[in-house]
């Protein structure tokens, strides 16, 4: 399948996120008991020419993590956990705006959530208020909170990536393109952009003071490229069509 892609100019990326669904559902199959031996993709090389940056969860993917965080929920730092990665999933945050979210800052009334960014030099930088999803507000409800102190106790980066790891989203592909708690960020900025198509918004959600930063974080889904690869076909079918008639008119017209 791997050679099959690669041969077809499917990107990279799009390859590797693929290769790394088929090698959750092998695990998953594994665990179940539906398949035994060795997951053959953690056979394959998975080495890409493409930045880790570049790296973000299809849908899939998406529900497999917050499914796997979900069920660990039964405890605080559980549930802390799969909030810390739904902040990332469902509203684009980084990493020190989540550790310097405060109860303050989410209204739960109006639906909008501030997030705080670094602070150079003593001076908030960075702060932006944004729609809250009402998926990241039923979450956080089911938070204790107290006002003037931190939402989260701790950092759960670790643990959110440990269970990425488990899904082996992260199976037999170079460090500098494993999935991290930034990724979801990424993943967050391309589904957002699949599903508006309008790069300004999406700048103006993340925090981003140049669209050219946006850019990157936007990835085009396979399923578009396939569409506009079929309209671009189509249109030359019909030019082709066009240009054969018009010869044939013009061989008449001379006979």
């Amino acid at each position: 399948l791997k050679g099959e892609w690669d041969s077809q100019g499917i990107m990279p990326s799009t390859i590797k996120n693929r290769l790394a669904l088929l090698t959750s559902l092998y695990n998953v199959a594994d665990r179940l008991d539906l398949y035994s031996g060795v997951n053959p993709v953690r056979k394959l090389n998975l080495k890409l020419s493409a930045p880790g940056k570049d790296r973000y969860l299809n849908w899939d993917e998406w529900n497999l993590l917050l499914e796997t965080l979900k069920k660990k929920v039964v405890k605080r730092r559980g549930l802390e956990a799969y909030a810390w990665a739904a902040l990332a999933l469902y509203q684009g945050t980084r990493k020190v705006e989540i550790k310097r979210l405060l109860p303050e800052d989410i209204d739960f009334v109006k639906m909008r959530i501030t997030l705080k960014g670094k602070i150079p030099q003593g001076k908030d930088h960075n702060i932006r208020t944004i729609p809250l999803m009402p998926q990241m507000a039923e979450i956080l409800k089911q938070l204790p909170m107290t006002v003037g102190k931190p939402v989260f106790k701790y950092d759960h980066t670790k643990h959110v990536v440990r269970d990425i790891d488990a899904l082996g989203f992260n199976d037999g592909v170079e460090q500098k393109d494993r999935c991290t708690l930034h990724s979801l960020r990424h993943t967050f900025a391309t589904t957002l952009y699949n599903l508006t198509k309008d790069l300004l918004l999406v700048a103006r959600i993340m925090g981003h003071t140049k669209v050219d930063i946006t850019k990157h974080y936007t990835h085009m889904d396979v399923s578009e490229l396939n569409k506009a690869a079929r309209i671009f076909d189509t249109k030359i079918q019909e030019f082709r069509i066009a240009d054969d008639y018009d010869q044939r008119q013009a061989v008449t017209a001379v006979s």
